[in-house]
Parts: structure tokens; C-alpha cells; sequence
């Protein structure tokens, strides 16, 4: 569970510094390209008006993207990381009959591996 509001607290950050950074860019192009021509007022707040809604729109859907594939993918992780758990635990409680069958080339992948190699270790000698 910690794991999911890590990730969550990362994604909304990195959320919300790209509508900030959207907005700034978005504002800025207007602003210099309302220079070289002339505009009335009322239409350049109506254009800066649009090009915020848009951006709103644009960063609100980033953030539910974004928060989307955060949840699934802590959930994925932390249940692997559950399954880990369980098995050390009942490992160390001496029962050397739970094993741990993951496929993956990842560091958590890497960390099955090595609970495994200490489960059959510790078979050998008990």
C-alpha cells in the first residue's frame, strides 16, 4: 500500500508540473505572437480563454492517464511484493515447502530468484 501512494504522490506531482509548464509555454506563444499583428482586445482574451480550456482538458486528461497506469502498476508490484513477503515469512517460520515461481527479468524478479536460491539452501541443511 505504501508503494501505491509513492507512485500516486509522484504522477500527481509530475501531473501538475506539466500543466503548469503547458500553461506557461501556451501563454507565452500568444502573448508573442500577438506582437506582429493587430488584435483587439476581447478577441486576444477570447483566444487565451480557448488555449487555457484546451490545456485544463489536455492536463486534466495526462493526470487521469497518468494515475491510471500509477494504480495498476503499484498494485502489480506490490502484490508481487506481498507474495514475497508471505513466503519469507513462512520460510522463516520453518516451512520450506512454499516456492516463489516468477518469470520476470526485473530486479524484483531477481529478488524471487535469490529467495528461492535461500529456500533451497536452507532445505539442504534442514
Amino acid at each position: 500500500m505504501k508503494i501505491r501512494k509513492k507512485f500516486l504522490t509522484v504522477f500527481a506531482s509530475i501531473s501538475i508540473l506539466a500543466i503548469v509548464i503547458m500553461t506557461w509555454i501556451t501563454s507565452g506563444i500568444v502573448e508573442s505572437s500577438l506582437i506582429n499583428y493587430s488584435i483587439s482586445i476581447n478577441e486576444v482574451q477570447n483566444i487565451v480563454n480557448d488555449i487555457r480550456i484546451y490545456v485544463f482538458i489536455v492536463g486534466l486528461s495526462f493526470i487521469i492517464i497518468l494515475w491510471f497506469f500509477a494504480f495498476v502498476l503499484s498494485g502489480r508490484i506490490g502484490s508481487i511484493i506481498k507474495r514475497l513477503v508471505v513466503t519469507l515469512k513462512s520460510i522463516s517460520e520453518g516451512n520450506l515447502d512454499n516456492t516463489i515461481n516468477l518469470k520476470r527479468k526485473d530486479e524484483i524478479g531477481e529478488l524471487a530468484n535469490y529467495c528461492s536460491n535461500l529456500q533451497f539452501s536452507c532445505s539442504r541443511y534442514y
